[in-house]
């Protein structure tokens, strides 16, 4: 709920962030949401600007509506995005973001998951309460991507 404990919390937390070539987001980020991004002559990072401002002060600038009802909290905006991949449309997202690799969360999976060479699914439920003794994580050195199970 913006404007609670919670929400000033997670107002401080990026829901994209882009480190060199790789590029981290909650739930998928697609083509259609650069493009829509582009149709307001607006740097990629805003969206974390409008996440903020959203959970802060519990209202958006009218002009910001659109990106915060399509990009971020709509059912295929990057807090709920499970569409399946189309490997083409991903290879001109990474193009236009000039990246190599995205990783996502809300995609709950028993492992890290590996899709078409291009997306990291890393969300695999690390918590107790779905009963794992066995995790995975990733660790990033030098831009070399491992998968380490623990």
């Amino acid at each position: 709920k913006p404007k609670g404990s919670l929400a000033l919390i997670l107002a401080k937390r990026p829901l994209i962030f882009k480190i060199k070539d790789l590029f981290f987001c909650h739930a998928k980020f697609e083509l259609k949401h650069l493009e829509l991004m582009k149709k307001y002559n607006k740097n990629l990072f805003y969206i974390n600007e409008i996440w903020e401002n959203y959970l802060t002060n519990g209202k958006v600038n009218l002009e910001d509506k659109e990106i915060l009802d399509t990009i971020i909290i709509g059912n295929q905006g990057i807090l709920w995005n499970r569409n399946d991949n189309n490997k083409d449309e991903t290879a001109e997202l990474y193009k236009q973001l000039n990246i190599s690799y995205m990783f996502l969360g809300h995609t709950a999976l028993s492992k890290i998951t590996v899709l078409d060479n291009q997306i990291i699914y890393c969300d695999t439920g690390i918590s107790r309460a779905f009963g794992t003794n066995e995790y995975q994580y990733i660790d990033i050195n030098n831009n070399e991507i491992n998968i380490k199970s623990i």
